[in-house]
C-alpha cells in the first residue's frame, strides 16, 4: 500500500474526522474508499462488490421487472425503479430538515424530500427513527406484503 500526503483546510479534516468517527472507521478508510469508487469509474480498474445478503436475498423480487442487466447492483436498482419512485434533494428539503423534529438527520433529509415529492410512504429497515414522521413508514417485508405480489 502506497502513502500519500494531502493539503486540506482545517474545517475539512474536522469534518472527515468526525464523519469517519460516526461511521466507526478511520479517515484513511474514508479517502481509500472514496478513491476506490473513482477507479471503479474505469472498467479496467474496478472491482466486483458483492451485494450485501439482505439485498441479494431481493435480487428478482419484482415479478415482470427487466433484469437482463449483467451488473447485479444494476439490475437490482432497474427492479426498484419500476416500483418505487426517487425523491429529489432540494434546498427546501434540506432546510425543512434542519427544523424537523426527526432526530437523524439524514433520516429528516429523507422525510422531508419524501413529503415534498409527494410520496406515499417510507420504506425502510429503521422504522423506529421515523416515529415522528407525517408519512406512514414501512418496513420492507410490510411494504411488500401492502403490495400484494
Amino acid at each position: 500500500m502506497s502513502k500519500l500526503t494531502l493539503h486540506v483546510d482545517g474545517h475539512l479534516i474536522r469534518a472527515a474526522k468526525e464523519e469517519a468517527s460516526a461511521r466507526r472507521t478511520s479517515v484513511s478508510k474514508l479517502v481509500s474508499d472514496y478513491f476506490r469508487v473513482l477507479g471503479a469509474k474505469d472498467p479496467e480498474k474496478s472491482e466486483q462488490v458483492p451485494l450485501p445478503p439482505i439485498t441479494a436475498s431481493l435480487l428478482g423480487c419484482i415479478p415482470g421487472a427487466d433484469s437482463h442487466v449483467e451488473d447485479p447492483v444494476q439490475a437490482y436498482v432497474g427492479d426498484l425503479l419500476t416500483v418505487f419512485g426517487v425523491a429529489p434533494v432540494t434546498r427546501v428539503a434540506l432546510e425543512a430538515a434542519i427544523a424537523s423534529p426527526i432526530e437523524d438527520f439524514e433520516d429528516a433529509v429523507l422525510h422531508e424530500a419524501a413529503v415534498r415529492a409527494g410520496a406515499d410512504c417510507i420504506v425502510t429497515r429503521n422504522t423506529a427513527d421515523f416515529r415522528l414522521a407525517n408519512l406512514p413508514v414501512y418496513t420492507p417485508a410490510q411494504a411488500v406484503q401492502a403490495m400484494d405480489w
